[in-house]
């Protein structure tokens, strides 16, 4: 949880004001007291905000609204949901945002992506990097992939298996 606290908004002399002030909880007085790394982030995230045309991590204005996210915001997800050095799976890769996300927080990574342009984009994001790679699905499996229902498919055949073999990043957590 600490990884992904956000900033008090409480100026530290109401907050010395408040800790000296009891709290009633259940019919029990407590201290209140203000954690130094942060608050919880709550349900809503508004410190982050979401792409625009001006924004500099925007990798095209056709994407805007429909493909990229903050990176901050997928940082997030993958700190509170993961352990440094863990690997994170991103079946729909799009533009690589995950990747650049894990490649900030110390993470390895895999992905998987049909369209060749967003594949192109996303390893010029990353990089030349050795934490993880993208996967043209088409040209790595079969033509019974694309035949058949991937989900079913998927699971049946245990083709994440294979794939972090291939890759060497030995089996995946499944969380």
């Amino acid at each position: 949880m600490d990884d992904i606290r956000v900033p008090q908004l409480v100026e530290l002399e109401h907050r010395k004001r408040c800790e000296n002030v009891p709290s009633v909880i259940n019919g029990k007085f407590f201290k209140t007291k203000f954690n130094d790394k942060g608050k919880n982030p709550g349900d809503v995230w508004g410190d982050i905000k979401q792409l625009t045309y001006k924004s500099k991590e925007l990798v095209g204005r056709e994407f805007l609204n429909t493909i990229q996210k903050p990176v901050k915001l997928i940082e997030r997800i993958i700190k509170a949901s993961s352990k440094e050095g863990d690997l994170v799976l991103d079946p729909f890769a799009g533009l690589g945002t995950t990747f650049v996300a894990c490649k900030n927080t110390n993470k390895n990574f895999i992905g998987f992506e049909i369209n060749q342009k967003f594949v192109d984009i996303a390893n010029k994001r990353i990089g030349d990097t050795q934490q993880g790679k993208i996967i043209d699905l088409f040209s790595l499996l079969s033509q019974e992939w694309r035949q058949s229902k991937m989900e079913k498919l998927f699971i049946k055949n245990n083709y994440i298996n294979k794939i972090c073999k291939l890759l060497g990043a030995g089996n995946p957590v499944l969380r």
